[in-house]
């Protein structure tokens, strides 16, 4: 699992911390791209944001369910709003969404099914398409009065980190689009949106590794360096990689070193 590695390596402890800053400050923009982050609102809403990808991440379960994303929508909305803890028991409206949120009574039953097709029916799909499927059915689900956005943001760039995949940032120039595929129930679109993003974020992470640690690292499957350990560049070892993957495998991330 991705948070495995941020107790392996320094560098991914950093990586993982610049990441959630990054990945708050756009996922706010997404909702509203003339916010001002620098208000007191939105100070918290920051906060709680990267507080709750961060606890996410240090859970690292194998398998999420209903409640790990109501305890993140918990931290999400900590101190902005009087809501009761768990999923909304009122009807809700989306602003500028061609879509309307499944009855209160059902959001319930509707989550658990949402959770059995992501395990049980979607998990034969590519991993950005089954993120895709899993992302567009929790926003028409829209569970929670507030923050179903950066919840639902938030799980997904779990799930993708737990699929050894890198994480995603929607900047604001690219919201129309993204709500788009959302509204439009286009799950295709929005797999391949996804996997440009997370290629593209791949990219940044290795940028910023080289930077951190150098262009050095050892290649030995049994990650111990001894007088028989292969020194590459991590620039040869890109070119060589089919870069079309995008993947973040356990072997591959434990030569990073």
């Amino acid at each position: 699992m991705f948070a495995e590695f941020l107790t392996q390596n320094d560098f991914y402890e950093e990586y993982i911390k610049l990441f959630s800053t990054r990945f708050t400050m756009g996922s706010l923009r997404v909702e509203d791209s003339k916010t001002d982050l620098t208000s007191n609102k939105r100070a918290i809403e920051i906060y709680n944001n990267m507080k709750a990808f961060m606890e996410l991440i240090k859970k690292n379960s194998d398998k999420l369910t209903p409640y790990d994303v109501i305890d993140t929508a918990e931290i999400v909305n900590k101190n902005l709003n009087y809501l009761d803890r768990g999923f909304r028991k009122v009807g809700v409206e989306v602003r500028g969404a061609s879509f309307f949120p499944v009855r209160a009574q059902d959001v319930f039953p509707e989550m658990y099914n949402l959770f059995d097709c992501y395990y049980n029916v979607w998990n034969i799909l590519p991993v950005y398409e089954r993120e895709a499927r899993f992302h567009i059915r929790y926003i028409r689900i829209h569970p929670f009065e507030d923050g179903n956005g950066r919840t639902g943001r938030i799980l997904t760039n779990y799930n993708l980190c737990n699929q050894n995949k890198a994480p995603i940032i929607i900047s604001s120039r690219e919201r129309k689009k993204y709500f788009s595929f959302i509204n439009k129930n286009d799950a295709d679109s929005l797999a391949l949106f996804f996997e440009k993003k997370s290629k593209e974020e791949l990219e940044v992470m290795l940028d910023l590794y080289k930077t951190i640690c150098g262009d050095t690292i050892v290649n030995n499957d049994n990650n111990i360096l001894n007088k028989n350990a292969n020194i590459v560049s991590l620039s040869e070892q890109i070119k060589n990689e089919n870069k079309e993957s995008n993947d973040l495998s356990y072997n591959y991330i434990n030569k990073l070193k």
